[in-house]
């Protein structure tokens, strides 16, 4: 049997949490699948909002380089562990979708 649930868009982590952990419970065969509708401008505010300064530098400077970044020209100017920390923050911030880990 296929059962498919849907919410509206940003389903709450806490949500996405307990059907994973029931589907865990049930064992062999069930699977959870995410569809994610994309990135909206809202959405990407929020993510903005969620993370350091540090991340924001990265992610700005990702822009500025239409998507790429030069690493070692970035840990040139900020440091050898300039990654360390802000790109473990952005990982957890878009895992959420962007949603401020308090919501």
């Amino acid at each position: 049997m296929k059962l498919t649930l849907e919410f509206p868009d940003p389903v709450p982590p806490q949500v996405l949490s307990a059907i994973t952990e029931l589907l865990a419970k049930v064992g062999a065969g069930a699977a959870v699948a995410v569809e994610d509708d994309g990135w909206t401008v809202d959405r990407a505010h929020l993510l903005l909002r969620a993370i350091t300064p540090r991340a924001r530098q990265l992610l700005e400077a990702a822009v500025e380089g239409g998507g790429w970044l030069d690493g070692p020209a970035f840990r040139a100017q900020y440091g050898e562990r300039a990654f360390y920390g802000p790109s473990q923050t952005i990982t957890k911030a878009i895992k959420r979708g962007g949603l401020d880990p308090g919501s």
